[in-house]
């Protein structure tokens, strides 16, 4: 049984509630004001961002952006 299954069982034998979704990863700059400029070429297609995750290794030119959004995937 692979992790995501372990993972659903032990939220379910728990009680839990949970959601599955699909994150897209895009790169931007690693600089002040990139994922601001990332978000409002999204806003500016319709596109909600509703939750992102950013990490960035120390040094790093670029930053890997992980994104849920409203129809990413179709409309980027």
């Amino acid at each position: 049984m692979d992790n995501v299954n372990r993972a659903k069982e032990a939220l379910d034998k728990a009680g839990f509630s949970y959601t599955e979704g699909t994150l897209e990863q895009v790169e931007v700059e690693n600089k002040p004001g990139a994922l601001a400029e990332f978000a409002g070429k999204l806003a500016n297609k319709g596109i909600n961002i509703d939750s992102a995750y950013v990490t960035v290794p120390k040094g790093a030119e670029k930053a890997a952006l992980l994104l849920a959004t409203s129809s990413l995937a179709t409309r980027l």
